[in-house]
């Protein structure tokens, strides 16, 4: 039987949900002896309330580098997670690790995780997606749910800044009166551990409403903005209001409460977006606008589009509608900047030619070179810039970064093949994404 270790010591809301996963897909490695090396203090936090069915859970480094493994993935995206990976000896080693006091990430989707590391706008692909397809998991996992008339609700409050404390106060009155046979708990009052198939929640995305939803509870969660799969649960039937920056007001949530619970065709605030998690495509979940949605809303589906063509090699086909006032302004400014980028990697890739001719030459000029690789230099340093002040456009940036971090020819002219593929690849990936935000764009 063949050994297979996890590393997964990030915080308590990544840990969460790899035990989810794992939970779920046992089959998966059912012929392997699969070990998870995790952190202590987050599976502490862990158990308070959630009982982890996984076998070969430990935080102890030390028994696990005794040990050798056929492979090794580690799901960490903290330093921790880095160094314990350097330390496991492994036949094929998957995600981030450290060679040479240098970090190496061996994997497209360990690449794209990495990417959460430096403020993306928004979590693109649900966690289960992301860990199941680091994990080459192809199963598709059944996502149908208990279907109860709700008896209980659980509210959670949210921050008074964008929606008030009177407002939360009369939702609760409003509630009670429209719905006198619902009960009404607070979420610090509830077990975790029991079933909530005929619990509704109302309240802000967290760690507890994430439990709490996993348990079988049915979800309106309140946002400030869109933010994608952040803290989400990962089944279908979850709904999201978004007060686009305003303040939220109690009517629009009670009337569309009321159409959750009399499965009406939904009304909705034309001030506030509406969203819900659905699974119609194949790639898993997927966050889908019901009226007008937020600004970024067009961005995160060319995400969703161009990362499933990255990762996966197939093309998702989505629903878009014409873009508001806001939402252009903002696609036409990554517009532009895709256009400048695209320029720039166009002079990047004539350079890395030139270093290629000069690396095949018998008389290959060492002035010639130096120039040059002085120009990549200097694009690299713009490409930073940009990614700093285009949080749109970083993660795409940063995941060739990282790309091209595995470069490791022993000559020139294996360096500059590499580099070459490298900045084709990104190119013509900048200049997909700029085709898709055209097709926004041009939307009528």
């Amino acid at each position: 039987m063949k050994n297979v270790l996890i590393i997964q010591q990030d915080d308590p809301y990544f840990l969460y949900e790899t035990l989810r996963v794992l939970e779920k897909f046992t089959s998966a490695f059912k012929d392997y002896h699969l070990t998870v090396l995790v952190n202590e203090k987050s599976l502490k936090t862990l158990t308070k309330d959630f009982s982890p069915l996984v076998k070969g859970l430990t935080s102890d480094l030390s028994l696990v580098t005794k040990k050798s493994y056929d492979l090794s993935y580690n799901l960490s995206l903290s330093d921790d997670g880095w160094k314990s990976h350097s330390q496991v000896e492994s036949k094929k080693k998957v995600g981030p690790t450290l060679k040479n006091n240098e970090l190496k990430i061996m994997g497209d989707w360990s690449s794209f995780l990495m990417t959460l590391k430096s403020n993306a706008p928004f979590l693109t692909f649900h966690l289960h997606d992301i860990y199941k397809n680091i994990l080459g998991i192809k199963n598709i996992e059944n996502t149908e749910r208990k279907n109860l008339l709700p008896q209980t609700l659980i509210f959670g409050l949210s921050n008074p800044d964008f929606f008030p404390a009177s407002e939360q106060e009369k939702l609760m009155q409003d509630i009670h009166e429209r719905f006198p046979l619902l009960r009404i708990r607070d979420l610090s009052e509830v077990d975790l551990l029991e079933d909530h198939s005929s619990t509704i929640y109302i309240g802000p995305s967290n760690f507890e409403s994430l439990k709490l939803t996993d348990s079988g509870a049915k979800g309106i969660f309140l946002s400030r903005s869109f933010q994608g799969f952040n803290l989400l649960p990962y089944h279908p039937g979850s709904f999201i209001i978004s007060c686009r920056h305003k303040k939220l007001s109690s009517a629009p949530i009670l009337n569309f409460l009321d159409e959750v619970f009399s499965h009406k065709k939904h009304e909705f605030h034309p001030e506030f977006s509406y969203y819900e998690v659905i699974h119609e495509h194949l790639f898993g979940a997927y966050i889908s606008s019901l009226n007008e949605s937020d600004e970024a809303y067009p961005l995160y589906q060319a995400h969703v589009v161009l990362w499933n063509f990255l990762l996966n090699l197939f093309e998702v086909n989505l629903g878009s509608q014409k873009p508001s006032a806001l939402q252009k302004e903002l696609l036409q400014a990554n517009y532009e900047v895709l256009g400048k980028l695209s320029r720039l990697h166009e002079y990047a890739l004539s350079s890395i030619n030139t270093i290629l001719l000069e690396s095949k030459s018998e008389n290959a000029q060492a002035d010639i070179v130096e120039g040059h690789l002085k120009n990549l230099r200097e694009i690299s340093d713009t490409d930073s810039k940009i990614a700093n002040s285009h949080i749109f456009i970083r993660p795409i940036l940063d995941f060739y970064h990282m790309k091209k971090g595995l470069d490791e020819g022993d000559t020139l002219k294996a360096r500059a093949e590499d580099a070459f593929l490298s900045y084709s690849e990104e190119h013509q990936a900048l200049v997909a994404f700029k085709e898709l935000i055209t097709h926004f764009i041009e939307l009528k």
